[in-house]
């Protein structure tokens, strides 16, 4: 008799799976803590959407993988981009220069990270199989959806500069 259950996940796209959880309840946690000293609202609203939105991102991800979702490849993909991408701008921004140490650690962290899990699920035979790229291909609407997601709190950066650039008289 032929077995007729869908292949089990494994192996690296297990790790990707935890990798994305961790870094959604990480996203979380790190914006509840976050203060940059500068006491700005727009970039305190910067930061709460992008970690909401990025933490949002993981679980459905995560969700779409353990469904078999045929977009889950995709978000996946754009999720391992953004850690490429954070870790530029930890680079860029000196993130807590009297932590460089530190500094250093996260931006390579999120650096291997972003490239192993998008070498991965590039070239994984497993995420082939599971998810074949055909129906990868993303729709106008996932496009959307994504350009929404980096829009909205680029907006709020954008504020942020702007406001920096004013300096508000103190009574």
């Amino acid at each position: 008799p032929s077995d007729d259950r869908p292949e089990k996940m494994h192996g690296w796209l297990i790790v990707i799976m935890v990798q994305l959880l961790l870094g959604g309840v990480y996203s979380v946690f790190w914006n509840i803590k976050y203060d940059d000293g500068s006491h700005n609202g727009w970039i305190f609203l910067a930061n709460a959407l992008n970690c909401l939105i990025y933490a949002f991102g993981c679980f459905y991800t995560v969700d779409a993988f353990i469904k078999r979702k045929d977009k889950s490849v995709f978000w996946a993909k754009c999720l391992m981009t953004y850690f490429l991408f954070n870790a530029f701008v930890i680079i860029c921004r000196g993130e807590y220069p009297y932590m460089w140490i530190e500094t250093v650690y996260n931006s390579l962290f999120y650096l291997v990270l972003g490239i192993a899990g998008l070498v991965y699920l590039c070239r994984s035979k497993q995420v082939r199989r599971l998810f074949p790229p055909e129906k990868q291909k993303p729709s106008k609407k996932e496009w959307t959806v994504l350009s929404i997601c980096i829009a909205i709190p680029f907006c709020f950066f954008v504020a942020a500069v702007i406001d920096s650039m004013f300096p508000k008289e103190e009574d």
